[in-house]
Order: C-alpha cells, then sequence, then structure tokens
C-alpha cells in the first residue's frame, strides 16, 4: 500500500512541475516549447513504460509453455508452478501500477494540449 502512496505522490508531483512550468513561461513561445518537451518526455516516459509491460508478459507466457512441455515430458525436476505463481502476481501488481502512470500521462497530454491550443489561437 506504501508503494502506491510513492507512486501517487509522484505522479502528483510530476504534474504540479509540468503546470509550474508552463505557468512560469513569460512569452507564447517560452510556453510552447515547455509544452512540447514535457510531451516529448511523457511520451518516452510511456514507451519505456509499455515496453517493460509487453516483456514481462511474454516472459510469463514463455514460462507457462516451458511449464506445459516440461510436465508433457514428466521432467520430475521442474515444479515451476510456485514460480509462474509469483510472475503472475508481480505482473497484475505492474498492471496496476502501469495503469496509474497511464492516467497521470494522459491528464499531462490534456494539460499541455490546452496549453498549445490557447496559446496559438487565443494568444494569451
Amino acid at each position: 500500500m506504501l508503494s502506491y502512496f510513492w507512486l501517487m505522490t509522484g505522479n502528483i508531483l510530476s504534474v504540479g512541475l509540468v503546470l509550474l512550468l508552463l505557468y512560469s513561461a513569460n512569452t507564447p513561445f517560452e510556453r510552447i516549447v515547455y509544452a512540447m518537451l514535457s510531451l516529448i518526455y511523457i511520451s518516452i516516459n510511456g514507451f519505456y513504460s509499455i515496453h517493460f509491460l509487453v516483456t514481462a508478459e511474454q516472459a510469463l507466457v514463455q514460462a507457462k509453455r516451458f511449464a506445459h512441455l516440461s510436465k508433457l515430458l514428466k521432467d520430475p525436476l521442474d515444479d515451476l508452478a510456485e514460480e509462474i505463481k509469483t510472475e503472475e502476481e508481480a505482473l497484475k501488481t505492474a498492471r496496476k501500477r502501469f495503469n496509474v502512470r497511464l492516467s497521470f500521462a494522459f491528464l499531462i497530454y490534456l494539460i499541455c494540449l490546452y496549453q498549445i491550443v490557447r496559446t496559438i489561437f487565443y494568444k494569451i
């Protein structure tokens, strides 16, 4: 539970930092540049998270296939059921954390896009 608290705290701080950065801009050009840099950062961070999650899911699928083949070959030394169950629990937790990060990233996307559109069309 404490890990989710730190996850939420970090994400709230990142949203606050983006807002602080965008509202500290002195000119419309700076606001657009800060928004674009924030979008680039969130995109790179999101790609890293997606890559990690997909890699973990593929590893779990491969482990299940190996366990199934081991069972078919009746290998008494390979009992991977506990390890696979542990990996499934870890992947379930990773999915929850990914969804939280994705929600905050979407919020940052909306904030940045709003700032860009507002700056370009309303020239504030």
